[in-house]
């Protein structure tokens, strides 16, 4: 379904012609425009209509009065107490309004408004920008249900391994044990649990049942992953992609950089991810074709990801990457470290490739690369930083390419810093990433 907006009535009757035309505009960018019949309602009415809704809209024009600028300031004010999104649509004879954000107020021209046959284009495309800010899918056209349904579900998921996965690390009787010293990427108690615990739901679920499944801790085969990305291609129309814990390193030795990821596939693309850190409480979401956001669930607060302020040159950007438990992708990383090092300002490695992709959408870094890893490691990631605004690349010779068979992946805050560390990389590796 479309977002819903209320739309206050305080404005001058007269002016019923200039609401109904913006009206028109909410409509063509895929939100339903809702306002109550009586006009200009009591508060006690109007406040728990905003409740109701998703988003909250004033026109304010030449002929607003003080008292109606006065009204529409009382309503803002409950639209936001209520963590609702809002929308002011300012004539452009009437000044800036300081009592609420000024990237909330889109600017109109009356003239334009009042012509039939205007173009409007400029107006709509504020609109739709200022939608995919908040969130919310402005195409016009709404989000697949199948894909909604996984998506609810998939965050329902990660924060019930969550809480299983803070069982073993704040039990001080469970001492995170290497189950074979001998294998680097070694799986905790924890990861077994937990994965046991997602697949089970996943194939019990009467309408994911037929869905695949990739998962770190049953998919080490590389042939058997092959098959299953084949198969996501041409045969299953979804496939979960999923890390139980990500980070057990981490987790292992108390170190509280760990997450658990659940992506999903529709075919080849990547329509979900979600990363939840269970010792922050902090719910990371991306579903294409929406802005992707952050809950903090302690406070129930909910803040969109932007990456709109990164840094735009490499000398001001802190790089983060991995260093393989394989000789050769370590090997060809530990080959390139100086000459990032000559370019960026520093380097990081934090062991787990989830945070550090969420990481870029919080602004706490800038760019992430890893030669070679496994698509559980970066796929719902992936999509939370898309959905922020970031650049993901599988390729170091193309833009936006995503491949499932590619090994590697590069990421940062913006295509411009994303253009330049690539074709940095691809200097100094002087090939692209490898296939599986």
């Amino acid at each position: 379904m479309p977002a819903s907006i209320f739309i206050s009535s305080f404005y001058d009757p007269d002016d019923t012609w200039v609401v109904d035309r913006i009206t028109g505009l909410l409509k063509s960018c895929g939100v339903l425009p809702v306002q109550l019949a009586c006009p200009q309602a009591e508060s006690e009415r109007i406040i728990p209509m905003i409740r109701q809704h998703e988003l909250y809209c004033a026109v304010l024009t030449s002929r607003s009065s003080e008292r109606m600028l006065a009204a529409v300031s009382l309503e803002i004010g409950a639209a936001l107490s209520n963590q609702r999104k809002v929308i002011v649509f300012r004539e452009k004879e009437i000044p800036m309004q300081e009592e609420y954000p000024e990237k909330v107020q889109l600017e109109y021209d009356r003239g334009p408004i009042q012509n039939p046959d205007a173009n409007l284009s400029d107006l709509s495309a504020q609109i739709r920008e200022l939608l995919t800010l908040y969130g919310l899918n402005s195409s016009g056209t709404p989000i697949d249900g199948d894909i909604l349904r996984r998506y609810d579900f998939a965050r329902e998921q990660a924060q019930l391994l969550g809480s299983t996965i803070l069982r073993y690390y704040n039990d001080v009787l469970y001492p995170n044990r290497i189950r074979n010293k001998a294998v680097k990427n070694y799986p905790t108690n924890a990861d077994i649990t937990a994965n046991r615990i997602i697949s089970s739901e996943i194939s019990n679920h009467q309408e994911f049942r037929d869905d695949a499944i990739i998962s770190e801790e049953d998919t080490k085969d590389p042939t058997v992953l092959g098959r299953l990305l084949d198969e996501s291609v041409s045969q299953t129309e979804y496939t979960w992609v999923i890390d139980p814990l990500d980070g057990t390193l981490n987790f292992a030795y108390n170190f509280p950089y760990f997450c658990v990821s659940i992506g999903v596939l529709r075919y080849n693309e990547p329509v979900i991810g979600i990363v939840f850190n269970p010792t922050t409480q902090e719910l990371y979401c991306g579903l294409k074709g929406t802005r992707s956001e952050c809950i903090d669930l302690r406070s129930g607060q909910k803040k969109m990801l932007n990456t709109e302020y990164h840094k735009g040159a490499l000398e001001d950007c802190i790089v983060m990457t991995h260093l393989s438990t394989r000789e050769h992708p370590r090997l060809k990383t530990i080959a390139v470290l100086n000459a990032i090092m000559g370019r960026c300002r520093n380097i990081r490695m934090l062991g787990s490739g989830q945070m550090s992709l969420v990481s870029i959408a919080l602004g706490q870094f800038d760019i992430f690369f890893n030669y070679a890893t496994n698509i559980w490691d970066v796929i719902p990631g992936s999509v939370i930083l898309s959905g922020a605004g970031g650049y993901v690349t599988t390729s170091l010779v193309a833009d936006g390419v995503w491949d499932l068979r590619s090994a590697g992946i590069l990421a940062a805050g913006n295509a411009a810093v994303g253009r330049q560390i690539r074709e940095l990389l691809f200097s100094e590796l002087e090939d692209d990433f490898p296939r599986l």
